[in-house]
């Protein structure tokens, strides 16, 4: 152990060790060895400065023991937010271990700040929060003591001796020690002048393996012997029938020789295998249950494979294989123990293929079609299954609305095909009116009440209601609810700058305003998300004065991308612009590549740069005013320069801006990726601006080898839960086929992608998330951008540009839709039935007026039909002969 100098400070208890903490740890920060023991983590910036700690960022600095410690701690430390600081949070936690393996998800967080605008004091084990309390704001500028302990079950936070908060955990921690201590100002700059950590040895528990009594009671046996496979699709319903029963009856409530009663077991278990229950409210009980059963108790199987499978998916969503290998390892007990289930081959990697819900008859079809439409048949056949077996009757999933709602992201392009699948469609449609309804306490006044981060704080509104305009054109309540945005954006969310530019002002936002604070004041890129759905009611519908106020924001964008200074390239979206001098940077920096917000994510990276540009081009679309192309321009002139990708150096890993040679960490960041060839897509097709080709900016690999990088693409994906690879590559692909009319590409993307992922383990897709934004198909924009013509999938400021929309009597059709130009589509439309069949097709985003709709059959004869585009859903019927490929052309009538 190692305990550097000690300073005075005042404790809440006025002798520790007499009541039996050791010390263990303390430091004033005056030695100068103290940075041998502290670690900063993630992006902390932490230095040691006339005798203080000082940290800031969004990160933690941690001090770890050479040895594991006993797990009951006290921790007492004194420190102050800078005088200048309007946000932040004072917090501790400590890593836990159980027999020398970390414990994921179970550090304890004593807590007081501010922190999301909450003014709690929170502590919590895992996600399981055990304690809140409305206690006074610290203020900036003034040193605090505090005092933090947790014991067994209870956990206390005191401020200057006074006791604020105390709270009792409702399951004891199944772990001996832990081995770090972490310290997190959170996002606000904060010195720390001295800490001292205490602890003792926690009561030990025994936890026998015994083999539970002979249950006499018939009802509780017959009950038992449902609940002994963990598999078995009634298992809730079982389980729902024993606690009733046993609740009832409890003098049948057998001993089992372990710390939980059947009764206790079974009541735990009701929470932790819901299915319509996230991994956030699963992960405390399942370590609990797996940590307090014998093995022989009847529910020691289920407790196993919810805790391997709440490790299997918690590592999947950080990305973090290790963790997923801890889950693993937890549902191969299983496996040994004599269990089988296609669920645990899927786990343990033994692949299964699944058969979608119909399968047309491919022989003799062409390639491009077969892949699609056993592609289109699998994506809506998950989307339906969640409908079925997940979705409840206020419309969310299970996840939580924050992660429910994105997956419209990604669901939504699939249903913005066409009317072929009534399920899926319905499940997409009672998830966008049931966010609106209930998400939050509700949006009816168009956004989330509560201040939060606006990357969060926008998604229960961005990620529906502008969907469901898209989905449903005719139904005016989703005019309506997007156009609620607008007093929001003018009135409280945004200002003019000195030059009179319109800023957005804070990155914390909600339905009463916008938190203010230095830390906090900016307008960055994922405002974007915010005011969605006022872009898409410009492109959408004609609303004028929502129309306006965008120009305003996209030509404040335009501005700041255009401008050079502080060494940002012009082309360069900053990653903020402080509105109250309209500089680059926020309240409290002046760097144009760093926010110091809560989040990173608002810091400068590519999909920050996109959505600016996506924006800029929305602006030229509504207006045809050119100088919104000159900031694209700019950057994809940027991206052709500069030395080839062989010699430009590899990005650092945490996508961190490097202080020096920026230029070329830009362009490793822009060619590797291919961040552009979906605009430009978007550019040549959808506004008949060019601005090169694919080859002038370093895209992708070789086209013999795409096939083969995508199959081990997906194959990592199923893995490590990683999707960037397979998403960059299906978006290039489909960008690909829009530019040059050649489905080769995304054909076999499409199907490299079936092969390794998609085709394979059902239950992956379906029963087995626990986050439910994780359902997420790279393969289903392909499926939308083929079949409607759009030049790829939408974004937060880009709105859906898909040309046409179908109706289908039943899912046996495939469809090739190019956008040759702005207003002109080629099609080409294949039937996989045997006898001919009425289509219906409908214009969507193409530009008012009148169009020439030319049908040609296969044996070569053509009808045409002229229609007036109003922008109005309007259906035209086609007899598409069985088996074989129809042509259509739309164009604009001439003059």
């Amino acid at each position: 152990m190692f305990v550097g100098a000690s300073t005075g400070w005042v404790c809440a208890s006025d002798d520790p060790e007499s009541e039996g903490w050791t010390l263990v740890y303390q430091t004033d920060f005056n030695s100068d060895d103290a940075l041998v023991d502290w670690i900063p983590l993630g992006k902390t910036e932490m230095r040691i400065e006339d005798g203080k700690l000082i940290l800031s960022g969004p990160g933690k600095a941690m001090v770890q023991f050479r040895e594991p410690l006993p797990s009951d701690q006290k921790i007492v430390w004194t420190a102050a937010w800078a005088p200048t600081a309007g946000r932040g949070i004072v917090q501790h936690g400590m890593r836990l271990r159980s027999n020398g393996v970390e414990a994921t998800g179970a550090d304890v967080w004593p807590a007081l700040g501010r922190m999301r605008n909450t003014r709690n004091l929170i502590a919590y084990f895992g996600w399981e929060y055990i304690a809140r309390n409305n206690g006074p704001l610290p203020e900036p500028g003034v040193t605090y003591t505090l005092e933090a302990t947790m014991e067994g079950r209870h956990v206390t936070l005191s401020v200057d001796g006074e006791p604020l908060l105390a709270g009792d955990m409702p399951f004891d921690l199944p772990y001996e020690s832990f081995d770090s201590i972490y310290l997190s100002g959170n996002n606000s700059l904060l010195s720390y002048d001295s800490i001292a950590i205490y602890t003792k040895p926690p009561t030990q528990k025994e936890i026998p393996v015994t083999t539970v009594p002979e249950v006499k009671d018939t009802a509780v046996q017959a009950l038992l012997e449902r609940l002994a496979d963990p598999f078995a699709e009634d298992y809730m319903e079982a389980n729902a029938q024993l606690l009733k029963y046993l609740q009832a009856h409890p003098e049948s409530d057998p001993g089992t020789g372990g710390p939980l009663s059947l009764t206790e077991a079974s009541q735990m278990m009701t929470v932790v295998a819901d299915p319509r229950r996230a991994r956030p409210h699963r992960m405390g009980r399942t370590i609990i249950l797996k940590a307090d059963l014998p093995q022989n108790h009847p529910f020691w199987a289920k407790a196993v494979l919810e805790y391997g499978r709440c490790l299997y998916w918690n590592g999947r969503e950080q990305h973090n294989e290790t963790v997923m290998d801890l889950g693993k390892a937890d549902l191969r007990l299983l496996k040994e123990r004599g269990y089988d289930s296609p669920v645990l081959a899927a786990y343990l990697g033994e692949r299964q293929t699944w058969s979608p819900s119909h399968q047309p008859d491919t022989t003799g079809a062409p390639a491009w079609a077969v892949t699609q439409i056993e592609t289109y048949i699998r994506i809506l056949d998950i989307i339906g299954w969640w409908g079925a077996h997940r979705q409840t009757p206020r419309g969310d999933l299970g996840g939580g609305w924050g992660d429910d709602v994105e997956i419209l992201r990604n669901w939504g392009t699939v249903i913005a095909v066409g009317q072929a699948s009534p399920e899926a469609e319905a499940t997409v449609m009672r998830l966008i009116d049931g966010a609106w309804e209930h998400a939050y306490g509700g949006l009816q006044g168009g956004y989330m009440k509560r201040i939060e981060d606006v990357e969060h704080s926008s998604e229960p509104t961005a990620d529906t209601q502008p969907v469901g305009l898209f989905l449903q054109p005719d139904d005016s309540k989703y005019v309506e609810r997007n156009r609620k945005l607008l007093p929001l954006v003018l009135d409280k969310w945004s200002a003019l700058d000195p030059q009179g530019y319109r800023r957005m002002k804070s990155s914390y936002i909600g339905l009463e305003g916008a938190e203010m604070s230095p830390s906090l004041e900016g307008d960055v890129p994922y405002h974007t998300r915010a005011y969605k759905g006022l872009t898409w009611l410009t492109s959408l519908s004609d609303q004028p004065d929502v129309q306006a106020t965008m120009l305003e924001i996209a030509d404040a964008w335009r501005e700041a991308t255009l401008r050079e200074e502080g060494g940002k390239l012009a082309g360069v979206s900053p990653a903020a612009v402080y509105w109250k001098t309209g500089q680059l940077g926020t309240g409290n920096t002046r760097d144009w590549y760093k926010t110091g917000m809560d989040w990173t994510y608002f810091d400068y990276n590519r999909n920050n740069q996109t959505r600016i540009l996506q924006l800029l081009i929305s602006a030229y679309e509504w207006t045809g005013d050119a100088k919104y192309l000159e900031p694209v321009e700019a950057c994809l002139t940027r991206a052709r320069e500069g030395d080839s990708l062989s010699t430009v150096p590899v990005a650092p890993a945490d996508d961190e801006m490097p202080s020096a040679d920026y230029q070329r960490w830009l362009l490793s960041q822009w060619k590797a990726k291919g961040m552009f060839l979906p605009l430009l897509a978007r550019l040549s097709q959808g506004s008949g601006v060019h601005l090169g080709q694919p080859s002038d900016y370093s895209f992708g690999g070789k086209q013999a080898s795409l096939k083969e990088q995508v199959a081990a693409a997906a194959s990592h994906f199923q893995e490590t839960g990683d999707i960037i690879p397979v998403v960059d590559m299906a978006e290039a692909a489909v960008a690909d086929y829009q530019l040059t009319g050649n489905p080769e590409a995304v054909t076999a993307v499409s199907q490299a992608y079936l092969d390794a992922a998609l085709g394979r383990d059902f239950p992956m897709w379906t029963s087995e998330p626990l986050s439910t934004d994780r359902v997420y198909i790279p393969t289903a924009n392909a499926v939308y951008t083929l079949m409607t013509g759009a030049t790829g999938g939408w974004g937060d400021p880009l709105p859906p540009d898909a040309a046409v929309s179908w109706q289908f009597p039943s899912l046996d059709f495939a469809v090739l839709a190019h956008r040759t130009s702005r207003d002109s589509v080629s099609i080409r439309l294949y039937s996989f039935l045997k006898k001919t069949a009425e289509v219906g097709l409908s214009l969507r985003t193409l530009p008012k007026g009148r169009y020439h709709i030319r049908y040609q059959s296969p044996d070569g004869s053509e009808s045409v039909q002229t229609v007036t585009h109003d922008g109005k859903l309007q259906w035209l019927y086609f007899n598409v002969p069985g088996r074989t490929e129809s042509r259509i052309e739309i164009s604009p009538v001439a003059g």
